[in-house]
């Protein structure tokens, strides 16, 4: 009978050396195999992050604006692309609007600096606990959320508006 005990780190096993390398190549294919998979859960989520993966991303040109566009079918009116300054982003929960000035950061700084206290956590687009309705006009990402909002919210620590803009806060 085998005296072979198995620890956190290693193998014991009183049988010839080669059985006991041959148990402790198997321990190591073995924790070799659970690497791979909890990597292969990860990579999915960590290409998302290309600025965290790849630095050279850095120097990437921005991509198309178009993409980082998110609108609300109420906006189509709207001719502006660029929020001018002293533009209304109306706050409706609080009855509360503030105009746009370019050396505001964000959406949430804006409801900050009106004296809003919103949700959030990251400020980078990455928990969503920002996450609130857009009711009306358009927003740009000027940071990509890790993953876009519901169909009709908008991240408002990474977003800029492109014009008048309702918020549900």
């Amino acid at each position: 009978q085998c005296c072979c005990q198995r620890t956190e780190r290693n193998f014991r096993c009183c049988e010839p050396t080669d059985k006991a390398a041959s148990l402790e190549k198997l321990a190591q294919t073995q924790a070799e195999a659970t690497r791979s998979q909890a990597a292969s859960a990860a990579i999915p989520a960590v290409a998302a992050l290309p600025n965290l993966t790849n630095p050279d991303a850095w120097a990437e040109a921005e991509p198309d604006a178009a993409s980082n566009d998110l609108t609300n079918d109420s906006s189509a009116g709207f001719a502006a692309d660029k929020m001018q300054p002293g533009s209304a982003v109306t706050f409706s929960k609080s009855n509360k609007t503030a105009s746009w000035e370019d050396s505001v950061d964000s959406l949430l700084e804006l409801a900050e600096n009106a004296g809003l206290a919103p949700e959030f956590s990251c400020r980078s687009g990455i928990c969503s606990t920002c996450a609130c309705k857009l009711v009306e006009g358009k927003v740009e990402y000027f940071e990509e959320p890790l993953e876009r909002p519901d169909n009709g919210d908008v991240l408002i620590c990474c977003a800029k508006p492109k014009g008048p803009v309702v918020l549900e806060i």
